[in-house]
């Protein structure tokens, strides 16, 4: 396995070496300017006034090495050419360092080179280069007895401003025996765009190019100049010669009869000769012209962007060595025996959670049931939660972190930790526990799994809530954390952390689907059945507070992702089709209560619907004793705490099928589970509270079906999860 700091090491050093290369020669290569003025003058005191000459006319060279450089320059600089005509696309594309190794190979040819632009010139930003190294978008020049005009036919310059200016070129040719235009895009022979195409290159317009054939025309211009892919064509469009030439070398030509080549123009006082000058390829199968395509990309590439390439190699080079280090390296995954743990060790177990008491939720009562069943049993936990401005209990061990700010949630008030704080960090250290338990897979949870790793300590993660129901919560990006980011979230940290309690098999099942591969222990969260009446099981429902009127009781947080107002619409059925005296009575407090209270009369309920607020948990249970029916309309749980304490008190329970409901309702058994329908959630209200002998069966069921669900069970079962960490992850701890 190579070393991780090293290979970070090497790639760095890589990208600093070659980084700083490419700078240097991307501003050296900046020192051309203004070639084609440069080299009209050139060609100018080289000609003189001789009237007779010749010129070449190259298209497509594209930076092309393989065949331009290395066969058709030459053949130029053995010729006696007056000067060279490039007709676009002399690069592969715009970038920096494509100008610079075009400039290399303007300098070894002997007569000087003028160049037109084309769409290869402009991408990539290429047109402010073009104009800085070579000139102007389209110009015009006399030499001996001809008139040359070079036009944009890539859309850079207005087409209403080329027309004008051309009237006034061929105006100024009128003394010249020659008149000669080179476009990069033929008039006579528009080359169709792919319609899927990415790159949506600029079209001339019909008009505009109309308006070139009749000036061409009407001009006698003696020859048009311009590059495409066609190997070789010539055309006459209305008496005027227009050649297109695409044979310096871009692309290998894979069709049949297709040539590389450049055209030869000689100019004498009696007439103009257009030659071909074909390089002669030799037939060769279609497998050899496929390699040599290939080949000629990669030798364009290497030699154009030899740097871009070999940084690109280095680091292909460097990961491949990473890779089959990582291959090759003998892992053993067979779980290894290490000496037990001795489980009457005493253990020292640090906590984190977002959330604690005094804050009236699921997750707070789970921890503080836990750690109560884990301190009974001898061993000390520390919990770090944050600090609320309400009064609470002096609960020992709770470190209670100071925030950074409080958000605001309607009449709630919600502080938000200052992870930041070095004191979680020295208590942690004072600490130094045996074991690490985190309860959220964020913010105070992140610094526990840090500090975890940091100083080599197992971690735990229960997996409590179903964070995409809370995004309602956010002030902003509230379809991000409604998406696929909060399971991506529960995924990494689950990962990362030595084992996960799911707290039912539901929830098991989707850590699993997640992707989730650490052990997965599966821990409901217990109830203290010590504040629970010692009634038999045959007779749960009893209690000395009863009335004749049925009560229907519910308990959870007044927020939206409880579900309130389906309980709300469902409660208004049972009243419609129920015969029954009956009231229900609803625990809890949150955002939503105001809203609920005006839906409540809206829904003409005030007579049957109480809202209770917070009550506390000694007097909770009495309601849990003294109801007939206890219904559940929260699909956001991933246990349902309160139904279990509910049927511990000997409630049959009603609630609306989901995650961790699931696995705690056996229809006919202990209750009832629906679908999100409020007929039919209503309906099996009402077929209980008018069947009272089914009601006290289903109630009997449920009290003994929570009996295997205590405290010092759950506690003695996470405690057991402990042991193990510990014996994978010290096989010599004592």
């Amino acid at each position: 396995m190579p070393n991780k700091k090293l290979v970070i090491f090497m790639l760095l050093i890589f990208i600093i070496i070659f980084t700083t290369i490419k700078i240097y020669v991307t501003i050296s290569e900046t020192s051309f300017h203004d070639l084609n003025i440069n080299n009209i003058e050139k060609q100018k005191k080289r000609l003189g006034k001789r009237q007779s000459y010749s010129f070449a006319v190259v298209g497509e060279v594209a930076n092309s090495i393989d065949i331009f450089d290395r066969k058709i320059l030459p053949r130029i600089n053995a010729g006696k050419f007056a000067f060279v005509i490039f007709t676009g696309n002399s690069v592969m594309d715009g970038a920096a360092d494509k100008y610079g190794a075009l400039f290399k190979t303007m300098e070894k040819l002997n007569p000087p080179a003028i160049l037109t632009l084309g769409d290869n010139e402009i991408s990539d930003s290429g047109g402010k280069r073009f104009y800085r190294h070579i000139g102007p978008f389209y110009f015009s020049f006399a030499t001996g007895n001809a008139y040359f005009i070079f036009l944009d036919s890539t859309g850079q310059t207005s087409e209403e401003w080329q027309k004008a200016w051309l009237l006034r070129q061929f105006d100024e040719a009128q003394g010249y025996q020659y008149k000669f235009v080179v476009i990069n895009r033929s008039p006579v022979s528009i080359q169709r765009e792919r319609k899927h195409s990415l790159l949506k290159k600029y079209r001339m317009s019909p008009d505009f190019v109309h308006f070139l054939q009749q000036s061409f025309a009407n001009n006698k211009v003696d020859a048009v100049f311009s590059s495409g892919r066609e190997c070789f064509k010539k055309t006459i469009f209305s008496g005027i010669p227009y050649f297109i030439t695409g044979g310096g070398g871009g692309r290998f030509i894979l069709k049949k009869g297709w040539y590389y080549n450049f055209l030869e123009v000689k100019v004498s006082p009696r007439q103009i000769d257009c030659q071909v000058v074909k390089l002669d390829e030799p037939e060769q199968s279609t497998i050899f012209h496929l390699w040599k395509t290939v080949w000629f990309q990669i030798h364009s590439w290497f030699y154009v962007s030899w740097i871009t390439f070999t940084l690109f190699t280095s680091i292909f080079s460097l990961l491949f060595y990473v890779f089959y280090g990582i291959m090759v390296a003998r892992v053993d995954y067979y779980p290894q025996p290490g000496t037990a743990v001795k489980v009457d060790n005493k253990l020292k177990i640090v906590m984190f959670t977002n959330n604690y008491l005094p804050f009236v939720g699921g997750v707070p009562i789970s921890i503080q049931r836990l750690k109560k069943g884990l301190e009974a049993q001898g061993h000390e936990v520390y919990l770090f939660a944050p600090h609320y401005n309400r009064k609470y209990d002096n609960e020992k061990n709770i470190i209670r972190c100071q925030p950074l700010f409080q958000y605001r949630q309607q009449n709630f008030v919600i502080p938000v930790t200052n992870i930041f704080s070095t004191r979680i960090k020295n208590e942690f250290r004072r600490i130094m526990p045996d074991i690490v338990h985190l309860h959220h897979p964020y913010w105070l949870g992140s610094v526990g799994l840090k500090l975890a790793k940091k100083y080599h300590v197992p971690a735990v993660y229960t997996y409590h809530t179903r964070l995409e129901q809370l995004n309602q919560y956010l002030p902003i990006f509230r379809n991000l954390a409604g998406g696929r980011a909060p399971h991506m979230l529960i995924k990494h940290f689950a990962n990362t952390c030595d084992a996960v309690i799911a707290p039912t098999r539901t929830a098991k099942l989707y850590l699993r689907n997640l992707g989730v591969s650490k052990a997965i222990a599966i821990l409901p969260t217990g109830i203290d059945l010590k504040g629970y009446s010692k009634i038999p099981a045959a007779v749960p429902n009893f209690s000395p507070a009863k009335t004749r009127k049925l009560t229907l009781f519910s308990v959870f947080r007044l927020s939206e992702e409880k579900n309130p107002y389906f309980l709300l619409e469902g409660i208004k059925i049972v009243k419609e089709k129920n015969l029954c005296d009956f009231i229900c009575l609803i625990a809890g407090d949150g955002p939503e209560r105001e809203k609920m209270e005006s839906c409540i009369r809206e829904l003409d309920l005030t007579e049957c619907v109480q809202l209770l607020g917070n009550v506390t948990s000694d007097k909770i249970i009495a309601y849990y004793e003294s109801a007939d029916i206890f219904v559940f309309t929260s699909q956001a749980e991933t246990q349902g705490l309160v139904v279990l304490e509910a049927m511990a008190g000997g409630c049959p329970v009603v609630a609306l099928s989901a995650s961790g409901i699931d696995d705690m309702i056996i229809n006919g058994e202990n209750g009832y589970k629906t679908e999100a329908e409020v007929e039919q959630w209503s309906a099996q209200i009402v077929k209980l509270m008018q069947n009272s002998s089914l009601r006290h069966r289903l109630a009997a069921n449920a009290y003994g079906f929570a009996r295997d669900f205590s405290t010092e069970m759950m506690s003695g079962k996470a405690l057991n999860l402990y042991y193990q960490i510990l014996a994978s992850k010290k096989p010599n701890h004592n």
